[in-house]
């Protein structure tokens, strides 16, 4: 991608712009990792300080700038739902991990009643694809509200 001319001169693409150019280019699925997207969701208030990409490619680091941007490989069912809510969820809940079940339900408490009806369906459609850790629990959540 080319620098972009502005009235105060030349700046670098977003770095979203940047993604969707190398995604489409390589024929990859690359989305948030599962930190960014629990933070988008407001399930964590930590602040992402580097820029992370999960990718169904190989690990690289890229230059944007001054900043490096690193894709990570991760099994192709993390990134189901690449651009959409759903897979946001998805990712953020892969992030909190087996290790915090309380966390999980939490986090499906909060986030999958502020849904479109859409949305809660896909999501619901992707326990196909699911560890057990993560499928029963929002088996029940889907199940009971």
């Amino acid at each position: 991608m080319r620098t972009i001319e502005t009235p105060y001169g030349r700046r670098a693409p977003y770095e979203s712009q940047l993604i969707q150019a190398l995604a489409k280019s390589w024929g990859e699925v690359i989305a948030p990792n599962g930190g960014a997207a629990a933070n988008i969701l407001g399930i964590s208030e930590q602040n992402v300080v580097s820029s992370v990409y999960w990718t169904t490619g190989p690990n690289r680091t890229l230059r944007h700038g001054r900043r490096s941007i690193v894709l990570r490989h991760v099994p192709a069912w993390q990134l189901s739902a690449p651009d959409r809510p759903a897979g946001l969820l998805l990712r953020a809940l892969i992030w909190l991990g087996p290790k915090f079940p309380q966390e999980i339900e939490q986090a499906l408490e909060k986030v999958v009643p502020s849904l479109a009806a859409n949305d809660q369906e896909e999501f619901a459609s992707l326990q196909g694809v699911m560890p057990a850790w993560l499928a029963h629990p929002v088996s029940k959540c889907l199940a009971y509200g």
